[in-house]
């Protein structure tokens, strides 16, 4: 998952989805709490994708970035509704 990669070298999980398109740090990430916490820029190694950050193909709409315990640093559907074996999309 590209937010555990932020994690791996800073320590944190992005503030927001699209910091792991950023070129130089952003200021501040969250801790596994999904307490916000300084960066240290030198850990900093992105982008960590260089393409645009597509839409939820199910839904159409923008994924899920969760940024609260205990799922800080998830991205998940944002589709409503169940698949085809019964899962909840937002559960993938």
């Amino acid at each position: 998952m590209l937010s555990t990669a932020t994690k791996n070298d800073t320590g944190l999980f992005p503030l927001v989805l699209a910091d792991i398109k950023r070129t130089v740090a952003p200021a501040q990430g969250l801790d596994v709490a999904g307490n916000t916490q300084s960066i240290n820029a030198a850990a900093w190694i992105g982008p960590y994708i260089l393409q645009r950050i597509g839409k939820d193909p199910v839904s159409g709409a923008s994924y899920t970035y969760r940024t609260n315990t205990p799922n800080v640093g998830k991205v998940m559907s944002s589709a409503a509704g169940r698949a085809l074996d019964g899962t909840f999309y937002n559960s993938w």
